[in-house]
């Protein structure tokens, strides 16, 4: 086996870590001399190897090594820790295995238990798993809430527990869950019906949509995806591009929600006519349309800009192939990517060129299988084309030659 330096200095997966964790716990009397990279790979077919009276000395160093384990680890090392009883130092082991236990199990009280749950790690429990209405309704019983209205410091004890909170309780709660929400990662279809009725109703700190500027929609960039035309449409067109420019890539919404923001933004009916008619002089794609990431929200609907893509000159239609790279990374709604991707056929009618095939990425979910199989790529373009954006369900279809 290699000397534990060398294993301790490697960025290991935890599937890599896992095939050799048993011979280093045997080998190695000190746990605290093991990486954070080398304790992941803990499972519980290891318990031989670390030993029953070893596993609490096992859990603290983890939890001093911040080791992010998953749901099988966490629930195989709970039992391992608990063998002769609940320990009363819980605050010395992992925060992740709080979401495994009750209240009564914890020697502190309730509400300090929910305080270290909201700390812990809320990726390890599937969105649907019962662990996580189990501990909502142990905080609400603890929390003492008897109704559906939750203050601003329940909510702040709940921690991401109000990502489980249900429509009425939003409701319920008004503008007081919103910030918090916001953090969310996603949401239930009844979760983002209430959210929408909260913000429509214009009865919170941040008033009706017509009065919101780029600093609300930054405070609520998470709640972003939620909101749908109807508010969308409500909204000062100048505090959305605003927003768009200057906060919307430093938020964690990726390229497929701020397209959503864009393509909610007008009316579709206010610009049809105006798309049938061909392309606006003020719309003419030009060098300085391409470089503006805020491209999408000139060309709604997409007519608009099947219209434009249909007039442009040779040398804008150049520019735009040697910076398609990056223009694919704005914003465009799907209908727009549609049109970007009927015009690229058109315009290479024997397949994509090697440079062009580097940079669709985000248009692949556009593609089938069978458009894909008559790609014909080296292996560096290829793997540009992973980096931008790997598709696994795809991969099998990417026939490339060696270069």
């Amino acid at each position: 086996m290699p000397n534990l330096q060398d294993l301790n200095n490697k960025p290991w997966t935890r599937e890599q870590a896992a095939m050799f964790f048993s011979d280093v716990v045997k080998a190695e009397p000190d746990l605290s001399r093991l990486s954070q990279s080398v304790l992941q790979g803990f499972t519980c077919a290891a318990a031989g190897a670390v030993g029953a009276e070893r596993f609490q000395e096992l859990a603290r160093v983890m939890r001093k090594k911040e080791v992010r384990l998953g749901q099988d680890q966490l629930s195989c090392l709970l039992r391992m820790v608990t063998l002769h009883g609940i320990p009363q130092d819980w605050d010395t082991y992992p925060q992740d295995l709080l979401l495994f236990l009750s209240p009564s199990d914890y020697a502190g009280n309730c509400s300090q238990f929910f305080i270290n749950v909201g700390k812990a790690n809320e990726d390890v429990l599937p969105r649907e798993a019962p662990q996580r209405q189990q501990l909502l309704l142990e905080a609400l019983e603890c929390l003492g809430i008897p109704g559906t209205q939750i203050n601003q410091t329940n909510a702040e004890m709940l921690g991401w527990l109000v990502c489980e909170l249900d429509g009425d309780y939003i409701r319920s709660s008004g503008g007081t869950l919103l910030k918090d929400l916001s953090q969310c990662g996603s949401f239930l279809p009844e979760q983002e019906e209430a959210i929408r009725d909260v913000l429509s109703s214009g009865n919170t700190i941040f008033g009706p949509p017509s009065a919101w500027s780029a600093f609300t929609l930054s405070e609520l960039s998470g709640l972003i995806p939620v909101l749908g035309p109807s508010i969308l449409q409500q909204i000062p067109k100048k505090a959305v591009t605003t927003w768009l420019r200057n906060f919307a890539w430093d938020s964690h919404l990726s390229r497929e929600e701020v397209a959503t923001v864009v393509g909610g933004l007008l009316p579709r009916r206010h610009k049809r006519a105006e798309a049938s008619a061909g392309c606006p002089a003020d719309l003419e794609i030009t060098k300085t349309m391409l470089d503006d990431e805020l491209m999408p929200t000139n060309y709604m609907p997409e007519e608009l800009l099947r219209a434009c893509l249909q007039n442009i000159s040779v040398e804008n239609d150049l520019y735009l192939e040697n910076e398609l790279s990056k223009i694919l990374t704005y914003p465009f709604s799907n209908p727009q990517l549609a049109v970007l991707k009927e015009y690229l056929d058109k315009r290479y009618p024997d397949g994509y060129p090697e440079k062009v095939l580097s940079a669709v990425g985000p248009l692949l979910p556009l593609l089938s299988p069978e458009e894909i199989s008559t790609w014909n790529m080296t292996g560096d373009t290829l793997a540009a084309l992973l980096k931008t954006q790997p598709s696994d369900s795809l991969v099998g279809a990417w026939p490339y030659s060696p270069g």
